[in-house]
């Protein structure tokens, strides 16, 4: 089924993704040909725009690619780098396909001097399947701190982890709740004390799926409000989710209503890290 601006023909978000990556190789691989042969290409630029459109509002909730590749993407298919834009797309479509990206070995898809590995395979053939999941960071960072932030987590890394995980970074709690509604892969979340209420992205091509509406404004209440807030949001729409709160200082008991936190579990630089209970 041709996706474009029909959406609402699909009951499931990921789908909608799925097919839409898929349509965006094909396109891709299309334009690519017809600019060798030198035949118009208008046509077929204005269906990859569509199909950018429609997957701009996901990849925000979505680790792997992750929206720095993805706006690379666009930046390519922008600068009518076009046998670059299919490279890239085709990795990251296959990297989806096969559930690759999970292994943590694929290549960078973000990288610009073209490392990404487009010749992916199935994790199975790495040998050891470890557990892969998504860990939503709440928090208003600009693109260089993010970016700083995954290098770091990145770091972090060991051959002999136990699992495989990669952060989903948002600034507002409109996009938090978006985020677990809509990403399954999520099963933790770290409300840092810097973030917005509103959301400053349009989404409505998503409101079939998700209703993202809190009522209270919170930028009317304290840092520490908001993190409350947003914790009890996130235990009502997905009980099952670890939550931690980052804070500057040590907290030996944080209560957020029906949640509490223990005492501080993990310390990143000055920064402590506290489980949240939100039971």
């Amino acid at each position: 089924m041709p996706v474009g601006a029909n959406t609402l023909a699909y009951n499931s978000l990921w789908q909608v993704r799925n097919d839409t990556w898929s349509s965006l190789e094909e396109a891709a691989a299309q334009l690519v040909m017809a600019g060798t042969r030198q035949h118009p290409v208008e046509q077929l630029t204005e269906a990859v725009t569509e199909l950018l459109n429609v997957l701009g509002p996901i990849e925000r909730f979505c680790a792997f690619p992750g929206v720095p590749a993805f706006e690379r993407a666009r930046h390519l298919f922008a600068a009518g780098k076009y046998d670059q834009f299919a490279a890239l797309v085709s990795g990251i479509d296959r990297a989806l396909a096969t559930d690759s990206f999970r292994s943590g070995q694929v290549g960078d898809p973000e990288a610009e001097d073209e490392a990404f590995d487009h010749t992916v395979h199935p994790v199975e053939q790495s040998g050891t399947v470890r557990p892969y999941f998504e860990v939503l960071v709440v928090e208003d960072l600009t693109e260089r701190q993010e970016s700083l932030l995954r290098e770091e987590l990145r770091r972090w890394r060991r051959p002999d982890d136990a699992f495989v995980y990669e952060i989903v970074v948002v600034p507002s709690l409109d996009d938090a709740v978006t985020a677990v509604r809509l990403n399954y892969k999520l099963q933790a979340c770290v409300v840092r004390r810097r973030f917005t209420h509103r959301s400053l992205h349009g989404s409505s091509s998503l409101w079939q799926f998700v209703d993202t509406e809190v009522s209270d404004d919170l930028m009317e209440h304290s840092p520490d409000e908001r993190a409350q807030v947003l914790a009890r949001t996130m235990a009502r729409i997905r009980p099952e989710l670890d939550l931690y709160l980052m804070t500057e200082i040590s907290v030996r008991i944080w209560r957020a209503g029906s949640a509490t936190t223990s005492g501080a579990s993990s310390t990143l630089g000055k920064a402590h890290l506290n489980f949240i209970s939100a039971s």
